[in-house]
């Protein structure tokens, strides 16, 4: 049941009053949220831009992932009495600060937000400049943690980080240098996304966990020759020879060898791959992923081998030139695979094993679908 509260018409209430579930005025500047709130819920004030000034009761007590996600204007202030912010809580906000006599949560003289009952650095503010070295005692960096710090240059991690969260660094533009300290274990998805500038980051020996487009669009990587988890081929991509991951491709190349055993070419593998032209997929092959060769504009030709079963959402979008397309086996290609509208009306026709599964939007709508048993 949701109630609206005549006093403060823009916020939608939940559990007789408890919860703010949403603000629906996304044109407000400022906000009081009513006494008696108790969860600001995931999402609430999404999208609320203009706002640069909200009043939290000390009703509050916890704050929901991405509360604040698109308030580019505004300078929260967080009450004493707030007892629980999820990772994210902050995403794209100008400015947290945090009661000086908080129990749990802190803010550095640069006004990054740290947790310091678990150890996580949960926000740095987009207006950081230069190098920022990662505050000691601190085990995790929260998801969206630096998102959109593009005044940042270079980050120095400490050895007593596990873990770097989902989207942590997505959108640091400026971003040249990471120090990545041994005793490092998990990178998240997105992790370092869009960071177009990071020449300068080697993942050290202790990673075992990488999430699936955690370098999407970095120019280039390297890998500790002693990590066991991961390998780095001679072109400078990066494959997980346990779980047979192709998992990234320098952006860039013109060509690019899959090993023969890999089973997935993960999310966003070859994006930007401008230069690629062909691609040969090994048999191995079980799944491509999202958006895998997305933005690979000069690739022609995609020969699909009888054993994918999968071409997720996108796998080939944005790759304009493309004019041949064969897939041998009884594949599912998802939504938008091949691109539809993101063509130069090249692909006017596509080879497809009779018992593959196309999603209505797969194609381009001036591509004709040709379907045929392929002796493989």
């Amino acid at each position: 049941m949701f109630l609206i509260v005549p006093v403060f018409a823009e916020m939608v209430l939940t559990g007789n009053g408890k919860t703010l579930n949403k603000c629906s005025d996304r044109s407000i500047t400022t906000a009081v949220i009513p006494d008696g709130v108790e969860t600001i819920a995931t999402s609430a004030f999404y999208g609320c831009e203009y706002l640069v000034q909200i009043t939290i009761p000390a009703s509050v007590r916890h704050i929901g992932n991405q509360a604040f996600q698109k308030c580019s204007s505004l300078t929260l202030d967080i009450p004493v009495t707030v007892t629980e912010i999820e990772e994210g809580a902050f995403q794209d906000v100008q400015r947290v600060n945090i009661a000086p006599d908080h129990p749990r949560y802190t803010a550095t003289a640069q006004g990054a937000v740290i947790d310091r009952q678990s150890g996580k650095l949960l926000y740095v503010p987009p207006e950081v400049t230069g190098v920022f070295r990662i505050p000691r005692n601190i085990r995790r960096i929260g998801k969206y943690a630096f998102y959109n710090c593009s005044l940042l240059t270079a980050v120095i991690f400490t050895a007593e980080v596990k873990s770097i969260g989902e989207y942590a660094f997505q959108n640091c533009s400026g971003l040249e240098r990471i120090t990545l300290v041994n005793g490092l274990e998990v990178i998240g998805e997105w992790a370092f996304a869009g960071c177009e500038n990071l020449r300068n980051i080697v993942i050290p020996a202790s990673v075992k966990t990488i999430g699936s487009a955690a370098f999407f669009n970095v120019p280039r990587i390297a890998l500790s020759a002693q990590n066991r988890h991961f390998r780095l081929t001679s072109e400078g991509s990066l494959i997980e020879p346990g779980r047979k991951r192709f998992i990234y491709c320098p952006p860039g190349r013109d060509r690019c060898t899959i090993p023969e055993n890999i089973q997935v070419i993960d999310d966003l593998a070859f994006a930007f791959c401008a230069g690629l032209k062909r691609i040969t997929i090994p048999a191995s092959v079980r799944i491509i992923g999202n958006s895998a060769f997305y933005a690979c504009e000069n690739l022609e030709r995609v020969d699909i081998p009888a054993g994918v079963r999968r071409i997720e959402k996108y796998a080939f979008l944005g790759c304009s030139k493309l004019e041949r397309v064969i897939v041998r086996g009884p594949a599912v290609i998802c939504e938008g695979a091949f691109g539809r509208g993101c063509y130069e009306k090249k692909l006017t026709k596509a080879y497809i094993c009779r018992q593959a599964r196309i999603h209505r939007d797969a194609f381009p709508e001036w591509c004709e679908i040709v379907r045929r048993d392929f002796n493989n």
